[in-house]
């Protein structure tokens, strides 16, 4: 066998060769219980073992749908890995859950250049619940053209199992063909196997010969094969349930790999005794130096197949360690086992744990190691002396193994007092140890029940103590011990606890003062503090100062003591002492200022102050008084912080900037009262104190002006602490120019016009750092950059302006007493009008044209919005007139609103049409028709006589027509008279005279409601001949309406004396 290993050595030196495989995947099932080994058989004898696929295994359709799923986490785990190597992980799962098969590798480069790399290869693994590691060098050399040689060594760990060996290999590659040989040599010996009861195990020594080739015309489909042995009886190179001797396989195998990134493949291996297996793979490979495209393509595929693009693959090896295992001798099995009780007499509280150890040993007294040990308790309790029961106690493990020395521990508890046995079982022999568990005190409550007694030796302070276990109940009968300290002595205790748990003790003293009682039980004490005062008055009031030199930052505090004793010189507990501070204006205490003192006597205090002085700390107590000085020192300045107050002052030699400076201690405080010195640079000049003291904020400030403009520092220090802020005082300002960079934007309040400011001084410079302040004319129009800006080093301020209204808006800069004002225009935003909708909020108005009626439309945008600033037409049908006063072509208001009036002069319905933007909206309007009508006149002579004569009728005869329903300015009423005949037959003389008809009188606005007079000449009615006496005369009017062509009328006849 070692001869073998030797040669596959040299081979491995002569003609390094190696296979590499994207992904290898096994699927055989194996059962992984482990059974007894019958010892008349040659052969160990287990339950058949699973071991997960990681993608496909014959016959297996849930393996299969398990391994796509842990194949995409494989391939995401290895995608990270990339980044720095080539990675290939494996998670496999079987359709019980298990991830056995799981295993990760990775290769990285240490070294690497054109000719030759260094590379390490890292990979874990846990098969049949063995985790293995392997870590491995190697170098690979590119010096012969289209050949790579290469040689690695592999150092293989089962962590598990305690098995180690070394592996060496050989690389030989070149393009579409892979040849690789390893070496296997178990470095462990013989030791107890963690597979089968009464066997040992070790590494089997081996070794495998591969080679992996492609088809250059298609490079997707590959074929390998593999030859490999092992040496050893009872080698388990397929499976544990299938132990041979030195035994031998053959695996051949094909691949296909459409793209780069996935790569499936099936193996068939046979080996001796008939023993053989398939197996299905499928891998996803993934290269960081590519981008996903380029490994999704399946032209790729051919240089993967190079030998430059073989560069960093797995090195292909056996990573699970292959097991020879031998039985043991009968003299090897545990023979003896002696328990032993290393700890005991632990407290019965669940916590703490006794430990009983056993030795196993063969028949001729040697140690056994890794024997199986059982432990468990006989009975589950035992009785002990005092008839108690320790019914459960618990097992800190219910197995183990023995160490080198045949040793195994076990640690016992139990939360009841008693005995427990303990039993330790291997195989047939077995063994047994008691163990107790002594009575636990869970608990010490210890209250004074009487305090501040008399310290006249005769009054008693008392206590009390409750005993509990660890459960919380009360523990009778339980050993108290009692003591006290200060001289204080006790005068009658309880020895023991009641059937309460509770036990009380009395004590007095004759010294006042503290005294501390302190109750002990079971390994556990409890205490409290009590007092004895003293019955004599105050005598003395002693005050120190325990804590002084704190610094005056108003938090930093001096701390003093008072002890008040009586006239013997004894501490007085529960004294009122009062605290009062003399000889300062500011400090103050922090601590309460009437306080008791302690059971020693002593009551303190506390005093802070933000001043650098020395104060009197006094003490009040039962009419006396007693005083101790503190002393506050100066805060040391730590930290000094300029900020600039105003700047940008005209140069000028009046205008000013300012400095402020803050002076903080170290923990941020501010520090008052500190002196703070100023410097200035340039021909800067301070107009304020150079030195000054900061206030009660810690701050000081500095005014200073320049006649240059220029940029200057301003510098202040205090105690060691210096900062600096820059100042910048600018040219003085002659004139602002102000000009539009952009004009002409839409009115949509988001497109911007811009004007741009140029200062200069009285001599044409541009004043750079100047304070340029904007303003705008209009309402409407807002700046979306700052009204308040700074020029810049070519003296330039910017100003950037939106607005929502169609308009020109004139913006005006200020800087100094100078400005200068530019306007731009702002046109008609480009809008989508989606919906215009019209209304008619005045309705029904008489058909008189003068009354009006109203409509009103609505313009939207898809989001419902109102449009303003939109322009849109009126068109009206009927036979309706717009009122002159409201046009027909309009603007919409801010609400998106346009309003139309109009009259009609018929009675009937209108449609009214509003168009804008391309959509219209309608509604209907109606006029009611108007009254018109009747018409009533009146006849009358001018003379208002009934006689009609040569000298009444050159005065006229008037015609009055009435005011009639309806009168409208421009109705045309035409009047007419005419003789009808002679009425007095004695009279028949003279003949009748033609109509007479007078102009049309057109109704003016002012006539509108009232009667109207028309007048016929009288010199018409003298044109009559002849004496008659009485005639008949009718007048009539006519009122026609020339918009309508309506007309009414009426007639009225009256008899005329004429003589």
């Amino acid at each position: 066998m070692k001869s073998m290993a030797i040669m596959q050595i040299l081979l491995q030196a002569t003609l390094p060769v190696a296979l590499s495989i994207s992904a290898s995947v096994r699927a055989a099932e194996l059962s992984q219980s482990t059974r007894s080994v019958d010892k008349d058989n040659t052969s160990p004898y287990s339950a058949q073992m699973t071991q997960t696929a990681t993608a496909l295994s014959s016959g297996n359709v849930s393996a299969a749908s398990a391994n796509m799923a842990s194949g995409y986490a494989g391939d995401s785990v290895e995608k990270w890995l990339s980044q720095f190597g080539t990675a290939r992980v494996q998670l496999n799962v079987d359709d019980k859950g298990n991830w056995d098969d799981s295993a990760i590798d990775f290769l990285a480069p240490l070294y690497d250049s054109k000719k030759a790399m260094l590379f390490t290869q890292l990979g874990l693994r846990a098969p049949d619940d063995r985790v293995t590691g392997n870590f491995g060098l190697g170098v690979r050399t590119f010096y012969s053209e289209n050949w790579m040689f290469g040689a690695n060594v592999f150092f293989d760990d089962d962590f598990t199992g305690d098995n180690r060996r070394i592996g060496l290999g050989g690389e030989a590659w070149t393009n579409y063909l892979k040849l690789s040989a390893n070496t296997y040599l178990g470095t462990t010996d013989w030791h107890s196997s963690r597979d089968f009861d009464d066997y040992y195990e070790k590494p089997a020594d081996g070794f495998d010969v591969r080679a992996e080739g492609y088809l250059p015309a298609y490079p997707q489909l590959g074929a390998k094969v593999m030859y490999e042995q092992y040496y050893g009886d009872k080698v388990a190179l397929f499976d544990k349930d299938d132990l041979q001797s030195n035994p031998s396989a053959i695996t051949v195998g094909m691949s296909y790999t459409p793209v780069p990134l996935i790569t499936a493949a099936v193996d068939y291996r046979r080996g001796q005794d008939s023993m053989d297996e398939t197996h299905f793979g499928i891998n996803f490979r993934y290269n960081f130096g590519q981008t996903l495209s380029q490994q999704l393509s399946s032209s790729e595929v051919q240089n993967l197949r190079s030998l430059a693009g073989s560069r960093y693959d797995l090195v292909e090896r056996n990573n699970e360690i292959v097991l020879q295992y031998k039985q043991k001798k009968q003299a090897d099995a545990v023979a003896n086992m002696l328990l032993t009780t290393v700890k005991d007499n632990s407290p019965a509280d669940g916590v703490a744990a006794n430990t009983v150890t056993v030795r196993a040993t063969t028949s001729d007294g040697t140690p056994v190691r890794n024997a199986v040990i059982s432990w468990s308790i006989i009975g589950g309790a035992q009785k002990t002396a005092t008839g108690s029961t320790a019914s459960d106690a618990q097992l800190s493990a219910e197995s183990g193994v023995t160490d080198g020395n045949g040793n195994a521990s076990v640690n016992i508890t139990s939360k009841t007092a008693g005995q427990v046995t303990v039993q330790a079982t291997s195989g047939d022999i077995s063994g047994t140890a008691a163990t107790t568990f002594v009575q636990s005190v869970g608990s010490l409550n210890l209250t004074l029940t009487q305090n501040n007694s008399p310290a006249d030796g005769s009054g008693q302070n008392a206590g009390e103590v409750t005993v509990k276990d660890i459960n919380g109940n009360v523990m009778s009968g339980v050993a108290i011990n009692w003591s006290v300290n200060n001289d204080a002595k006790v005068v009658a205790s309880d020895v023991q606890t009641n059937a309460q748990g509770k036990a009380s003790v009395h004590y007095t003293n004759t010294k006042a003062g503290a005294v501390t009682l302190t109750a002990s039980a079971a390994g556990k004490t409890a205490s409290v503090n009590s007092a004895f005062v003293s019955q004599s008055e105050v005598s003395n009031v002693t005050v120190t100062t325990t804590t002084n030199n704190a610094q005056a930052n108003n938090s930093a505090t001096n701390a003093a003591q008072a002890l008040v004793t009586d006239g013997n010189g004894q501490p007085m507990a529960n004294a009122s002492v009062t605290w009062s501070i003399s000889g300062s204006a500011t400090a103050s205490l922090s601590s309460a200022a009437t306080v008791t003192t302690n059971a020693q006597g002593m009551a303190t205090v506390t005093v802070k102050d933000s001043v650098a002085e020395t104060v009197t700390i006094v003490a009040n107590a039962g009419g006396k008084s007693g005083s101790s000085s503190a002393i506050f020192t100066q805060t040391a300045a730590t930290n000094i912080l300029l900020t600039v107050q105003q700047n940008n002052a005209t140069a000028d030699g009046v205008s000013t900037n300012a400095v402020q400076a803050k002076v903080t201690d170290g923990s941020g405080q501010p520090v008052a009262n500190t002196a703070v010195s100023w410097s200035v640079g340039g021909s800067a000049k301070a107009t304020s104190a150079v030195t000054v003291n900061t206030n009660a904020d810690g701050i000081a400030t500095l005014s200073l002006s320049d006649s240059v403009a220029e940029s200057v520092n301003v510098n202040a220090s205090a105690n060691g602490a210096q900062g600096q802020a820059t100042v910048t005082f600018v040219p003085t300002i002659s004139s602002v120019f102000v000009a539009v960079t952009a004009n002409n934007a839409l009115a949509d309040g988001t497109s911007a016009n811009t004007f741009r400011a140029t200062v200069t001084s009285p001599s044409g410079q541009p004043v750079a750092n100047a304070s340029v302040a904007w303003s705008l004319s209009s309402s409407t129009a807002s700046a979306t950059t700052t009204l308040n800006a700074t020029t810049d080093a070519s003296g330039i301020a910017t100003l950037s302006v939106t607005d929502t209204v169609a308009e020109s808006v004139t913006a005006t800069a200020k800087a100094g007493s100078a400005q200068g004002q530019a306007t731009a225009t702002f046109n008609p935003a480009a809008v989508e009008v989606s919906s215009v909708t019209v209304t008619i909020p005045g309705n029904n108005q008489p058909a008189n044209g003068s009354a009006t009626n109203q409509a009103q439309a609505l313009v939207t945008d898809v989001n419902n919005q109102p449009l303003a600033n939109v322009q849109l037409v009126w068109s009206i049908t009927g036979s309706a007139t717009v009122n002159a006063t409201t046009p027909l072509s309009v603007t919409t208001d801010s609400n998106g609103i346009a309003t139309l009036r109009f009259t009609d002069t018929v009675g009937e319905s209108v449609t009214v049409t509003a168009t804008a933007g391309g959509k219209q909206g309608q509604a209907t309007a109606t006029f009611a028709s108007a009254a018109f009508g009747p018409l009533v006149i009146e006849l009358e002579h001018g003379s208002n006589t009934e006689a009609i004569n040569v000298a009444t009728v050159r005065d006229g005869l008037e015609l009055t027509v009435d005011a009639y329903p309806g009168m409208a300015e421009g109705d045309q009423i035409t009047a007419s008279f005419k003789v009808t005949g002679v009425v007095d037959p004695d009279s028949p003389g003279g003949t009748l005279l033609p109509d007479i008809t007078l102009p049309v009188h057109t109704v003016m606005a002012s006539e509108v409601g009232q009667p109207i007079v028309l007048t016929f000449d009288g010199d018409g009615l003298l044109g009559f001949q002849g004496e008659t006496t009485v005639l008949t005369g009718t007048g009539t009017a006519i009122v026609v309406r020339p918009s309508t062509q309506q007309q009414i009328s009426d007639s009225t006849s009256r008899v005329f004396d004429t003589w």
